[in-house]
């Protein structure tokens, strides 16, 4: 469903202000990026709803024409500034301008649809100054006199033209349909890549925290381990330590008692003498 008018206008008429200023622009790459960012982004989509609303008002037959022909003269402009990187020159520059100029012209015929009033005030509020207002055409020749003698009818010009404008129309509407589902397809891809993305992210973090996870725990059971070992060494240590306690003991003991008994011997030696 189409938004209002207003809401489409703005990034149109920011784009047509980026279109101006690359007139004075010499770098072809920067050129390039220009018509990548900011109001570029979406400026297909407002240009075909002011197509739309060109062909709603029924102001403007050929509508989906002028779109047509701004994408056409938008495209040639990028192929043009492609060719002028690669071969710089005083002549790609004034391609470049030529083209810039051509798609200006483009887009200011399918801003000619929009009511003057409301495009006025549209670009008064950016602070952009709006493109001028289209030209009145000259008024029509009159006809010559038309000779008394018998003549050929003429064929029916208005009805053929007619016939052509509607089958440029109707080729115009199937390609910006076609133009519609590619869009729709692109941003359904990059729906499903992003969601793709975000699972591939989601899973890497997960298998990540879970690495974390398992190192942390084995540094933990080796902790753990070497923990253990220490205090079954101090066992051994201690246990050691009084194994030697009570053999130095007892061995004291033994000669204490072997003091004594050659003591006793000796008083006993004494005695008999």
């Amino acid at each position: 469903a189409l938004q209002p008018l207003q809401s489409y206008l703005p990034a149109v008429l920011q784009a047509r202000d980026k279109l101006v200023s690359l007139r004075e622009l010499s770098d072809p790459a920067a050129a390039r990026d220009l018509l990548r960012s900011g109001p570029f982004l979406g400026l297909r989509s407002s240009v075909r709803a002011l197509g739309d609303y060109a062909a709603i008002s029924g102001k403007e037959l050929g509508a989906y024409t002028l779109v047509s022909n701004f994408f056409r003269s938008l495209e040639g402009l990028d192929q043009t500034l492609a060719a002028a990187m690669r071969t710089p020159g005083s002549s790609a520059a004034e391609q470049g301008r030529a083209k810039v100029q051509e798609v200006l012209a483009a887009l200011d015929r399918l801003l000619a649809t929009v009511p003057q009033d409301t495009l006025q005030a549209t670009a008064q509020a950016l602070g952009i100054p709006p493109p001028a207002p289209p030209a009145a055409a000259p008024p029509s020749p009159a006809p010559p006199p038309q000779s008394t003698a018998a003549q050929k009818p003429a064929p029916d010009s208005a009805k053929l033209s007619a016939e052509r404008v509607a089958a440029a129309e109707e080729a115009a509407r199937q390609a910006l349909a076609a133009a519609r589902a590619a869009d729709e397809r692109a941003a359904a891809a990059a729906q499903s890549a992003a969601a793709a993305q975000a699972a591939a992210e989601k899973a890497a973090a997960q298998a990540r925290d879970a690495a974390l996870q398992a190192a942390q725990e084995a540094q933990e059971q080796a902790a753990a381990a070497k923990a253990a070992q220490q205090a079954a060494q101090r066992a051994v240590d201690e246990r050691a330590a009084v194994e030697r306690a009570a053999a130095d003991k007892a061995a004291a003991q033994i000669a204490a008692v072997e003091k004594a008994a050659a003591e006793k011997a000796a008083a006993e030696r004494a005695a008999a003498e």
